[in-house]
């Protein structure tokens, strides 16, 4: 640790100025902490901190008064004459030159010099703290409670009534124009009464009326009526031709497949097994196929056919389709997607027809494809 070392000053400025000029009279730099120090006067005739320039570099001024500042040089400094600029808070200043490098011995010590003159009275002190605040009043009592209000009724509206869905309590939804409300929870109810007829629904809003029907138009000539050839049993399938070589690994996991043997009688609205795919692993399928519903006495009236899926606890609705004719013939589409949460895990297909007349409607061989994506 080298020690406090004295500080050699080429005074460039006079030594005695105005009040306001500061004076630097000595200077000591002290090697451990890396600091100067100034002795004078004139520093801060505003009681307002000065700045001290290095080389033209502002130095972190850390203590100061009218008389002393301190400051913190640059680190890594060689020895060497460097120039410094002290300015007060008026803005007047002093240049002087400073020497770095070892500190000799020291000399004798020199006369005393002579006392400088006394600087100017300092600025009137800040006010002091505001007392303390008187003690508080009395707070009064409270006043009675009010009572509470009575818990309002939120409904939550799912849009059209579906048979195959179940429904909480204060379910809505809407059935032939007209709002229901499920006063208690219900379903699935594919072949029960529908909200208007079913005790667990309750009228919210009913439908408008209906405008009077205007006069029936001529009827006109009935046009030829076609041959409607009956759909023929599906041929024996062919022999599989050789596996090809496998293919690079892609987004597929895995694929299976499922084909309906023979025609499945429907029993005129009955929901009816027809097919079954068996998922073999946990994950996301792509389900896909088709089924064929042919109905050879629907009656006088609409036939709406619908099949769908279900893993015995959800089900996962197809299209419905709905046909005019007197004998039809249809393919109802199976899309959709199916999240496996255990595994193997086995999808049903169960079809129905609304109409109690199409007693000869049956679900033709379809096909249910399932591709595990990634």
């Amino acid at each position: 640790m080298r020690p406090t070392a004295a500080l050699f000053l080429l005074i460039l400025a006079p030594l005695f100025a105005v009040a306001a000029t500061p004076v630097v009279n000595s200077g000591t730099i002290n090697y451990s902490t890396n600091q100067i120090t100034l002795t004078g006067s004139g520093f801060q005739p505003n009681k307002a901190k000065p700045t001290i320039a290095f080389n033209g570099s502002a130095l972190t001024v850390s203590t100061f008064s009218n008389i002393q500042v301190t400051a913190t040089l640059p680190t890594g400094l060689t020895p060497g004459t460097f120039n410094l600029t002290v300015t007060n808070s008026q803005g007047n200043s002093v240049d002087f030159n400073m020497t770095y490098g070892a500190t000799g011995p020291q000399g004798p010590a020199g006369p005393a010099g002579p006392t400088g003159p006394q600087g100017p009275a300092g600025l009137a002190g800040a006010t002091g703290a505001t007392g303390a605040t008187g003690p508080r009043g009395l707070t009064g009592a409270p006043g009675a409670p009010g009572p509470a209000g009575a818990n309002g009724t939120s409904f939550i509206f799912l849009d059209t009534y579906n048979p195959y869905a179940t429904y909480a309590a204060e379910n809505v939804v809407t059935y032939n124009g007209s709002s229901y409300v499920a006063i208690v929870a219900n379903g699935p109810n594919p072949s029960g009464p529908a909200p208007d007829q079913n005790p667990s629904w309750s009228l919210m809003a009913a439908a408008g009326a209906i405008g009077t029907t205007g006069p029936q138009g001529l009827q006109g000539a009935p046009g030829p009526e076609g041959m409607t050839g009956l759909m023929g049993n599906p041929g024996p399938a062919g022999p599989g031709g050789p596996a090809g070589p496998q293919g690079p690994t892609g987004g597929v996991l895995s694929f299976v497949v499922s084909t309906q043997q023979g025609n499945v009688d429907l029993n005129g609205g009955q929901n009816v097994v027809v097919n079954s795919l068996v998922l073999p692993n946990v994950g996301t399928y792509v389900i896909g196929g088709q089924q064929t519903i042919v109905s050879l006495n629907p009656g006088s009236g609409s036939i709406f056919a619908e099949c769908y899926l279900s893993d015995g606890v959800n089900q996962s609705p197809g299209l419905t389709i709905s046909n005019q004719s007197v004998s039809f013939s249809t393919i109802l589409p199976l899309a959709g997607y199916y999240v496996a949460q255990s595994a193997p895990i086995t999808l049903t297909e169960y079809c129905a027809v609304s109409d109690s007349d199409a007693s000869d409607s049956s679900a033709h061989p379809g096909v249910l494809t399932a591709i595990q994506v990634q």
